[in-house]
């Protein structure tokens, strides 16, 4: 099945208000292991940072599936504005160094 299609479906199914919370959940699970990555030293713990590398790995494809779902339930157009107009910002945050 097209990703897509599938994305469609899932939010059909399940309903815009679960997916929007599911967003929201995924979005939080990542910065909370993010925020737990970087507590840790490497060298000092290698096998909690590996599997803290492993659950960032995890949610960042998490997320990369809610972002899918987000440009369905949100307006697409409206969405490239924002990142055009955000990555011209970064344009100008790298001219100032």
């Amino acid at each position: 099945m097209e990703k897509k299609l599938l994305m469609q479906e899932l939010i059909e199914k399940r309903g815009e208000k679960a997916q929007t919370d599911m967003i929201i959940e995924k979005s939080m699970q990542l910065a909370m292991s993010l925020h737990k990555l970087k507590r840790i030293e490497r060298k000092e713990n290698y096998s909690l940072y590996s599997e803290t590398y492993n659950e960032v790995c995890e949610n960042i494809a998490d997320m990369r599936l809610m972002i899918e779902q987000a440009e369905l339930l949100f307006n697409t157009n409206e969405i490239n504005n924002h990142y055009q107009h955000k990555l011209e910002g970064l344009v100008s945050v790298l001219n100032e160094f």
